[in-house]
């Protein structure tokens, strides 16, 4: 509360103080929102009162200040264009990995115009675009929450955890960045080596990627969980990481759960080792 922020052991506030710090912060606002920035001269000006001066207080202005200034994103527009089964949700992400989520935060964001452009595609039946929430999980951490129960699904493969051990800490431990993410859930290029499968990345335009496989990993299983189906099932998705001996690291979901595997770059005849494509999210919002 502004009255808490305000009241010190020597003076505590009076009503109309507050009213007036409130007031302030209110004014600054509107005028950080014209001006489209909000400074640290701004922010100490909201209480100018020398020794009386809280530090609380401008964490809290500069909160409100972030939230003010930051755009937020559609999420319901997202699902108006996609459809409610190709969007993996904040909350449905937070159902199945038990992990909070937090609102005063922007998060990385893919554009209107992409999202569009997938269900222009999902339309034509070409693809199978999907917008995924991921938190910043490791597969360390989605191991540990997720475990390796498979009559408790979605779950990690039992008996699969090489991944865990010291000499893969590096990528295994690495988080990435929270954000929506957009998934083509349609397999592509097998039997096709790794260093090719980027060459054909490329070619769709700088704004493909390979899917990050922590970011595939919770979206096939909180899609799971969510629905009772499995996306890209029974094969691998190769992904980014290079492992201990040299191999990228692979994931796919089966009817025994999650499992990381890996694949020599130089494979070109494994008719398992898929790629999920990803358009680059470089915005960054709020999710309402």
């Amino acid at each position: 509360m502004i009255k808490s922020l305000l009241t010190s052991k020597t003076q505590p506030a009076s009503p109309a103080k507050v009213r007036n710090v409130r007031d302030i912060i209110v004014t600054a606002m509107e005028k950080a929102g014209e001006a489209g920035e909000y400074t640290d001269d701004e922010l100490q000006a909201i209480h100018s009162g020398g020794d009386e001066f809280i530090p609380e207080l401008h964490q809290l202005a500069h909160r409100f200040a972030r939230r003010k200034l930051t755009p937020v994103f559609d999420l319901a527009g997202a699902l108006t264009l996609l459809g409610q089964t190709n969007v993996v949700t904040p909350e449905q992400n937070v159902a199945t990995f038990n992990r909070p989520l937090s609102k005063d935060e922007a998060v990385l964001c893919p554009s209107i115009e992409q999202i569009q452009e997938c269900a222009e595609q999902n339309k034509a039946g070409t693809h199978k675009w999907i917008l995924a929430y991921a938190s910043a999980l490791s597969f360390r951490d989605q191991h540990l929450i997720l475990g390796t129960d498979k009559t408790r699904q979605p779950n990690y493969y039992p008996g699969v955890d090489w991944f865990l051990k010291p000499g893969e800490k590096k990528w295994a431990d690495a988080k990435p960045e929270a954000g929506l993410y957009l998934l083509d859930m349609t397999p592509r290029w097998n039997k096709t080596n790794w260093q090719q499968q980027g060459v054909n990345i490329a070619t769709l335009g700088d704004d493909y990627e390979r899917a990050d496989e922590r970011v595939f990993a919770q979206a096939v299983v909180a899609h799971q969980k969510a629905t009772g189906n499995r996306l890209f099932g029974n094969v691998y998705h190769w992904g980014r990481f290079l492992d201990s001996r040299g191999y990228r690291v692979c994931v796919g979901l089966d009817p025994d759960g999650l499992g990381v595997d890996d694949g020599h770059p130089s494979y070109d005849d494994n008719d398992d080792l898929f790629v999920c494509v990803a358009r680059k999210s470089q915005l960054r919002a709020l999710i309402a």
